[in-house]
């Protein structure tokens, strides 16, 4: 497998929630899914290993529309606000980003 270990250290999570197990995951992919899943197990207590090919995270120059229960989804990992700071809101109460102009 060729690619690089990146390894994200996110804010803690909340002591009333804090499950402390040994469990590790590695994830396989740094895209919205791989980054997602990443920061839900580091909130449950996992150790994780997130392995990306490119060198480095960057605009691809594209844009996202994400559905209602997406945009509920990154809100429940803390990452509402900022997604609605870039992007607008569409029908149904979903959101989409332009594309970044790098």
């Amino acid at each position: 497998m060729t690619g690089r270990t990146i390894q994200h250290c996110m804010e803690a999570p909340r002591k009333a929630t804090t499950v402390m197990n040994s469990s590790h995951a590695l994830i396989v992919g740094g895209g919205i899914g791989g980054l997602a899943t990443a920061i839900g197990l580091r909130r449950a207590g996992w150790r994780v290993t997130l392995l990306e090919r490119a060198p480095a995270f960057q605009p691809l120059g594209s844009g996202i529309t994400l559905a209602p229960n997406a945009v509920r989804a990154l809100d429940a990992l803390g990452l509402g606000a900022p997604l609605r700071a870039r992007g607008w809101p569409r029908a149904r109460r979903g959101c989409a980003c332009p594309p970044d102009d790098g």
